[in-house]
């Protein structure tokens, strides 16, 4: 059991803010928000209650986050508040502290109103994103624009794209990014987005060690992988419903009567994480380039396939139906796509580099006019 409090930074000594982390073992996911992060993560499950009170109308107050163990992450905001509150926020997994303590704010702040009309609050944008965009440190240089061109607050929640689609089958965010072609025109198909594009790209790569136990350097991509299946080489799987989890598994697929082996390894991490294990157990991995590349100089993997058809790696945004839920922010949702489809987003993802190395490649659309792919 790990308790912590919290204490408002402000000039009003009542305000309090308590948590109480618990962990527990995780069963199967439960679906939606909180358990819905749990769905593509092994490890831990932990749940928060939060109290929050305010006597009479406060001045402006610093809300301050816990610092996990594990992330020592921080988090703030600055709200009015002029009556009492109480929230209850249920999150999942140790390793998505970051996901978590920005959720937490909303949950904080989500009911409490400006301190006097003249004050208006921060609109907020809800982006499920692949943990691809956000770990090769992309959205930090993007996000930050769209935020003070249009007043708002994006709150991040990065998570493999078969979570972020069921995030927005359910309405609980706002637009998405993923890539997972067949599944975005599966998810449109069934009316849960109005608008959906291509807007960037990059490719896939299978890395190994250094001295390539299976010896597949300067295979193609499927021979690659019949070959490790074939003498059952270490192999780590990010076995979370990720778009790049996916593309493995429609490899595999490629290569034929596909069966799990002792040294494959389901991680159910991000794709950080699975180049570390991939690294500390002498593997194989595929991995999006951008997060290899940005995180290179961590391990000792290299690349050994990475320009074939098959590891053709396209990104999407998705505009979540508004008809989901009254609390989707669909103009603001709209206002991110456009963004994204500009000539100037275009040309920040061209430019974007990663210790000297380009990640990410504009897909150039002609138009920003909305129509679905």
């Amino acid at each position: 059991m790990v308790s912590k409090h919290i204490w408002c930074q402000q000039v009003h000594p009542m305000a309090l803010v308590s948590t109480q982390v618990e962990t527990e073992a995780l069963h199967p996911p439960l679906g939606r928000v909180g358990n819905e992060l749990a769905s593509f993560r092994g490890g831990a499950r932990w749940q928060a209650e939060f109290h929050f009170s305010c006597e009479q109308p406060l001045s402006e107050a610093s809300f301050l986050s816990f610092d996990p163990p594990s992330g020592g992450l921080s988090h703030s905001r600055r709200r009015h508040c002029p009556r009492e509150r109480e929230k209850r926020f249920v999150g999942t997994n140790v390793n998505l502290f970051r996901i978590v303590a920005l959720l937490i704010s909303f949950a904080l702040f989500a009911g409490c109103d400006s301190g006097t009309p003249t004050q208006q609050k921060l609109q907020t944008l809800r982006l499920a994103t692949t943990t691809s965009t956000n770990d090769s440190g992309l959205l930090d240089v993007l996000v930050p624009k769209f935020e003070s061109t249009n007043t708002c607050e994006v709150q991040i929640i990065a998570v493999g794209t078969g979570a972020a689609l069921r995030l927005g089958e359910a309405g609980d965010v706002d637009v998405l990014i993923v890539h997972a072609r067949d599944d975005e025109l599966q998810f449109m198909q069934a009316e849960h987005g109005t608008r959906h594009h291509e807007f960037m790209f990059n490719h896939f790569v299978l890395v190994g060690p250094k001295d390539d136990p299976a010896r597949i350097a300067g295979l193609a991509t499927v021979d690659a992988f019949r070959k490790i299946l074939a003498q059952q080489q270490p192999f780590v799987s990010r076995g979370d419903d990720s778009g790049t989890h996916k593309r493995e598994m429609q490899i595999w697929a490629d290569v034929g009567e596909f069966e799990p082996w002792n040294d494959y390894l389901s991680v159910g991490q991000g794709m950080g994480r699975a180049l570390e294990i991939a690294d500390e157990k002498n593997a194989y991995t595929i991995s999006d380039v951008g997060t290899f590349l940005k995180r290179q100089s961590d391990v000792e993997l290299v690349v050994y396939s990475g320009r074939d058809q098959v590891l053709h790696n396209p990104y999407s945004v998705i505009v979540v139906n508004p008809n989901k839920s009254k609390l989707i922010n669909h103009d603001l949702a709209n206002l991110f796509y456009d963004f994204l489809l500009s000539p100037e987003t275009q040309e920040a993802i061209e430019s974007y580099r990663a210790n000297g190395n380009q990640l990410f490649w504009s897909s150039r659309p002609s138009s920003s006019s909305g129509k679905n792919q």
